[in-house]
Order: C-alpha cells, then sequence, then structure tokens
C-alpha cells in the first residue's frame, strides 16, 4: 500500500518506469465559502461571489462575469460538478494514466491524446464510459459529457448504476496497462467528497509485487544486459549482479548495495559481456569474472581497501578481443578454477589458476572467423562454434553453410542448434559431419531458444520464439500438444526463456519477455499463470529468477524486480536464462524419466487433426504410438471416396503428426482414418475433419 504524508499529496503508482497513475482530489469549492471573482470594469474593482451554480454560472457558462477577470479563489469552480439545492457533486478524486511512452513518441506531432484508446494522458472516468474527448449528437446519451460530469470522480456515494467505488484490473474502467498486461493496481473504498479524502491502494498482492526499479544510464540491447545472481559471500543468500555499460554492479538480497557505496557500484570495469561467477577453490566466497574488451578480470567478492569497489584478485590481457562472455567451473579433484572465453580471431582460450594469485593459459586456434559461442562442462569438454562451424577437440563440424543463432550441448549425447534460417537440428560430432535431425520454425526466430523436455516425456524439446509466437517441438520436430502459445502485446518474443517447476504442482512453467515489454509465464499445457503479464517500458531481457524475486533489464534503462511468492521452486530451475546457467556453460546436464501418456499402439484420445475447422492452407493430423510400428492414413469424404492416402511417422512414445494440404479440396466434412500396425497387432482411429473455404 502507500503510506500517509500528513500534508496533502498527489500520489504516483507506479506501474512502469514510463507507464503510472496519478491520484489526486479536486473539488469546486473546498471550503463552501462560495467562489469569488474579482472584474475590472470601467476602471472599478467588482468582485461577486457565488454560493451555488447558477443559470448564467456555472462550470460551463460565465454570462455573468465581464470586463477583466483580475482574480478568482476557486480555480477549480471550472470543474465538472453541480451545487445548487438539490445537487452537491463538488468533486472527488481523479486517477489519471500517464503512459510517458505515448508521450515521448507523439509530443513533437503533439498528438499525445490523438488514439482515444492509448492516450498519453488519460483521465480514468469513474463511470466507466470514455466519454472526454469524444463527439456525441445533440441527441446522443453521451451528450453533454464529453468535457466530463460530476460521476467522473471517484468518492462514495457516486450515484453511477455500476459503480462500485473500487478500482482495479476487473472494474470497468480497470487497472490493466496500455497494452493490457497487470498492473497489480487496486484503488478501493475512496472516502466522500471532502477537502482532504481517503482512499486504500494495494500495489501488488499475495503471489505478486513489484518492489523495485533500479535506473541506469548505459544499456547493451542484447543477452548480455541481462541481470544475474550469486551467493558471494557464502551466506546462503544470492546477490543480485548486472551491468551498466562496462560497470558492474551488485545489490543484496534486500536490494540494496553489497558494497559500502551508495548506488550498488561493484567495479567500473568488465561488463561489456554479462558477467559469471566463479568459486576458486582455495577461496571460500565466490569471485565475479568481467571481461573489458581485451581483458579479464577476477574480482574479489570484498573490498579489503575500503576504496568502495571490489579488490582485482587477478587480471590480464590478451592479443584480442574477447568475443564471448566468460564460462567458468571448478575441478575439485585437481583444485582448479577454469575461465574460458572466444576470441575474434577464432581462439578459445582456457585461463586456470594453479594457485591462488597465479594464473596460466591454453588456447586452441579453431577458426578464421570470432568465435561467437562456447559450451563447457566440468568434464573439461570444449565446444566452440563460430558462425558457421562448431568444434569440439580441434574437430570441426559444418552445416552446409547454414549460419549459426544459437547453440546448446549435451556433449556425448548430441548437440542442439538453432541456425539462421529457421531451422533447428541436432548433430554428433562424427566422421560423418552430417546433422541428425533438421526441422523447419514457420516464422523468423526473434530469441535465442532453449532445450528441455516441457511434456515430461523423456526425451528433449526445442523451445523456440519466432515472431509472436512460442513453439516447442517434441525431438522428431513435431509441435508439443497446446502450442504454439501466442502473445497478445503485438510484440516478438525474445531473449532466452527460464524453465522451472511450478511451487507445489509438477507442472513447468516457462517464462519469457517480449519485444513490447511485457513478461509472461505460462506452463507445459500453455496456460498462462495468475497475474501475467507483467509490464516494463521496453524491450526486455532474458530474465532472472532468484531467491523470491524476478527480475529483468529492460530498455527503458530501468531494472525491474518483483517479488513472486508461491510462483516457482527455486531449487528447481532447470533452464536459468541465458546460456543456461549463471557459469554461462550453454551445457545441458539433463536425466529424465519420462511419463509415456499410453502403453496402447494407437490411443483414440490422443488422435486428432488441428485446426478444425481448417479455412486454408493445411492441418495437421495429430496421433500417439504408445509402440513401435507403421502408420498409414486414409482420407475418404462423407460419400466414403477415397480422397488422399498419407504416410505417417512412426515414432514411438510419443506424439507424431502428419500435414494434409487442403488448397486443392473443396469444402466439406472428411474423415482420415489412422491406422497403426506393430507387434502383431493392427489398430484405427477415426479423425472427423472439417474444411471451410
Amino acid at each position: 500500500g502507500l503510506y500517509s504524508t500528513g500534508n496533502d499529496t498527489i500520489y504516483k503508482i507506479p506501474i512502469s518506469a514510463k507507464e503510472y497513475y496519478l491520484v489526486e482530489n479536486r473539488n469546486r469549492d473546498a471550503q463552501k465559502n462560495s467562489h469569488s471573482i474579482s472584474m475590472k470594469w470601467n476602471g472599478q474593482i467588482i468582485q461577486k461571489s457565488f454560493t451555488q451554480d447558477e443559470n448564467y454560472f456555472s462550470n460551463t457558462t460565465i454570462d455573468s462575469a465581464y470586463g477583466v477577470i483580475v482574480d478568482v479563489d476557486e480555480l477549480d469552480w471550472s470543474l465538472p460538478g453541480i451545487i445548487n439545492a438539490y445537487n452537491d457533486y463538488r468533486g472527488g478524486i481523479l486517477i489519471w494514466h500517464i503512459d510517458e511512452t505515448i508521450i515521448e513518441k507523439n509530443i513533437a506531432s503533439n498528438t499525445i491524446n490523438a488514439d482515444p484508446k492509448k492516450r498519453g494522458i488519460d483521465l480514468e472516468e469513474a463511470d466507466g464510459s470514455q466519454d472526454i474527448g469524444q463527439t456525441y449528437d445533440f441527441g446522443s446519451p453521451g451528450s453533454g459529457s464529453e468535457d466530463g460530469s460530476p460521476i467522473d470522480y471517484w468518492f462514495s456515494g457516486n450515484i453511477f448504476p455500476n459503480y462500485k467505488n473500487e478500482f482495479s484490473e476487473n472494474t470497468i474502467p480497470n487497472s490493466l496497462t496500455n497494452t493490457y498486461a497487470k498492473s497489480h493496481v487496486t484503488l478501493k473504498n475512496f472516502s466522500v467528497t471532502s477537502p482532504r479524502m481517503t482512499f486504500e491502494a494495494n500495489v501488488g498482492d499475495a503471489n505478486i509485487q513489484l518492489v523495485k526499479v533500479i535506473k541506469r544510464k548505459n544499456l547493451k540491447f542484447d543477452n548480455n544486459d541481462a541481470p544475474l545472481a550469486a551467493d558471494l559471500n557464502g551466506d546462503g543468500k544470492q546477490e543480485l549482479i548486472y551491468t551498466s555499460g562496462d560497470s558492474i554492479y551488485v545489490l543484496k538480497d534486500d536490494l540494496t548495495p553489497y558494497l559500502n557505496n551508495a548506488t550498488g557500484l561493484f567495479y567500473p570495469k568488465g561488463g561489456r559481456f554479462q558477467p559469471a561467477p566463479l568459486r576458486i577453490l582455495s577461496r571460500s566466497e565466490n569471485s565475479i569474472i568481467g571481461i573489458q574488451s581485451d581483458e579479464i578480470f577476477v574480482l574479489s567478492s570484498n573490498d579489503s581497501d575500503a576504496d568502495g569497489v571490489s579488490d582485482i584478485l587477478f587480471s590480464t590481457k590478451s592479443s584480442a578481443t574477447f568475443t564471448t562472455p566468460p564460462a567458468t567451473y571448478s575441478t575439485e579433484g585437481i583444485g582448479q578454477s577454469h575461465i574460458v572465453v572466444g576470441d575474434s580471431i577464432g581462439r578459445r582460450i582456457n585461463y586456470y589458476n594453479v594457485n591462488p594469485t597465479t594464473w596460466k593459459k591454453d588456447s586452441i586456434d579453431y577458426f578464421h572467423s570470432q568465435v561467437i559461442g562456447l559450451s563447457v562442462s566440468n568434464l573439461n569438454l570444449y565446444l566452440t562454434y563460430s558462425i558457421d562451424t562448431a568444434s569440439v577437440f580441434a574437430s570441426p563440424q559444418g552445416f552446409g553453410g547454414k549460419k549459426i543463432l544459437s547453440f546448446t550441448s549435451r556433449g556425448a549425447k548430441a548437440n542442439y542448434v538453432l541456425f539462421s534460417d529457421n531451422t533447428f537440428g541436432s548433430f554428433q560430432f562424427s566422421s560423418s559431419n552430417e546433422l541428425i535431425k533438421t526441422f523447419n520454425v514457420p516464422e523468423k526466430v526473434t530469441g535465442s531458444f532453449a532445450v528441455y523436455d516441457i511434456n515430461n516425456d523423456g526425451s528433449v524439446d526445442y523451445i523456440i520464439g519466432a515472431g509472436d509466437k512460442l513453439y516447442i517441438y517434441n525431438s522428431n520436430g513435431v509441435l508439443i500438444e497446446n502450442f504454439p502459445f501466442q502473445i497478445k502485446d503485438a510484440g516478438q518474443i525474445i531473449g532466452s526463456p527460464v524453465i522451472a517447476k511450478q511451487k507445489n504442482s509438477d507442472n513447468v512453467l516457462l517464462i519469457f519477455g517480449s519485444s513490447n515489454g511485457q513478461i509472461y509465464s505460462i506452463d507445459s499445457k500453455a496456460k498462462l499463470s495468475n497475474g501475467f503479464p507483467l509490464q516494463t517500458g521496453g524491450v526486455v531481457s532474458s530474465l532472472l529468477l532468484w531467491n523470491d524475486f524476478l527480475t529483468v533489464a529492460s530498455t527503458d534503462s530501468s531494472i525491474y524486480t518483483w517479488r513472486v511468492t508461491g510462483l516457482i521452486d527455486t531449487a528447481k530451475i532447470f533452464w536459468k536464462g541465458f546460456l543456461v546457467d549463471y557459469s554461462h556453460s550453454n551445457y545441458l546436464n539433463f536425466t529424465s524419466i519420462p511419463n509415456i501418456k499410453s502403453s496402447e499402439l494407437l490411443p483414440k484420445k490422443f488422435a486428432y487433426n488441428w485446426p478444425n475447422p481448417v479455412y486454408s492452407g493445411s492441418t495437421n493430423i495429430r496421433y500417439f504410438l504408445g509402440k513401435s510400428g507403421t502408420v498409414k492414413i486414409k482420407i475418404v469424404n462423407l460419400a466414403g471416396e477415397l480422397i488422399e492416402e498419407l504416410n505417417g511417422t512412426s515414432y514411438a512414445g510419443m506424439d507424431n503428426e502428419v500435414q494434409w494440404n487442403i488448397s486443392k479440396i473443396q469444402s466439406g466434412i472428411y474423415f482420415a482414418q489412422i491406422t497403426a500396425s506393430g507387434g502383431g497387432e493392427e489398430q484405427s482411429q477415426i479423425v472427423k475433419i472439417a474444411v471451410v473455404k
């Protein structure tokens, strides 16, 4: 809630750094001592007082005034209201919805409020009807309310039939953001109209509450702008780590500065990429690894010389610019800590310590172009990739000229790659140098991808943001059930998602952001979590879940932190964001016990088509195979005439899908007979398909 200042106050209630509510009390005659005006007429000062609205003097008519008005004692008399023998509507609380993004975009053209559906400065009219600024005919029900009315104020006793004395996400008008995200703002129990009014404010609820917005000066506009968390001092609580330009900042779990300074500055260099924590085995606390162009910094979690910034444990310069974030790990057996980076001339460099202050390095020349990514495990497995080639132990793997967008490894089991031509697949390093499988995404990829078993079938799924949709494909390139999920804010899905177990549930949650500043949380059935989407004021980075907080950086020069009590199990965050984890391993250590949906060869309840009805293009015939077998699909019309035969995929233990092109098919009802044969048995299911053109 809000605190009382004891003085007359206009309250600012934040939604984001650039969107908020201003709440004020306005009263036409606050002291009830009439309204006096002073006029100059023929060289004389004449005063008139009005105790109520009159035919020739009201908020809309001032015919009783003449000459030059030189003074008034109630400027707000001109506001909407009715004060006479029968009515006493003097005003009340006004709620202004301010959106600085709209203001900044339209101020030069003087069109801040030109769009009545998305105004930069909008009054939340208590009667729920958006009348101010409209134009009504004389006989229209809204005639006379274009400049406001007495029931546009919020106060106890408002006579409008639908008035609830509450402003929230579920009222009319509502407190949703201008992009229809959840604001978690509720204002209620407005008092009766008086010179000093009260109301109750709830900013946040039991599950989600915006607790801090941190302003910063410099942005990076990529995943390296994302915040991260680590327990630096070994107290069992994670600290928040973020960058502003090339500087590194650290806050404690109560969001106050970690070191003894007012800003949270940890070190003024090293923030070119997202930093990484490193547990140096000879020390009791974590260090932070930062990169500045061609220099690496190993930064202590302490400030022993009391200069307000971290102590440098080690730094070194290289002969070329570093081009990847640092990846870190430690090997307990030999007592070494490692920092692995790539550089602009195609090298993978490994820095490792032989004692607390002495570091050595080894490097391998992999490519003729810069290294753009790494995958590192604590088994000394270094997988390196450039724009079009991946390599492990100096064994290169090309992809026929395809350009790599994103990459994750499971070591010898598989490597997962997303290409710039909107295809994805997996491969193993072998003498054949061939991709095992490749599949297509139907839209341009706009975000980093992730891999994890979302539907709990025992195999890895691909999570890919493309345009306004989040696609999740199983290992055979088939969309898992209920996906893609489409966002509604007219933006694009960007960054890397966070994947975690929902608290007190077996569900997996995926949390991700959009280019229009919204944050979404959905489960494995594509159901939106309660209280989402959330709103920031700009393009968001990859997200961070830590302690009970959700934190994200935004291009509105802010870092947002919400308390999300009860949302996720913080001990089971499977994909922590950018490059899988805070150490930037980009390595998926994944094991899963499959939950097979059915052991039946072709279960009826998992056979259907989507979309249905289908209006153009194609429809997808979907089925689940509980056992190995072969699949044939016959499509017939109502007369039983064969229209088309299709060969189905035969992936056992998971969903399969076959596309039927209807471009040459007439409108009507069709039946797809899916027949599976295997293990000495045969089973068929019928799917009814409606084609509408």
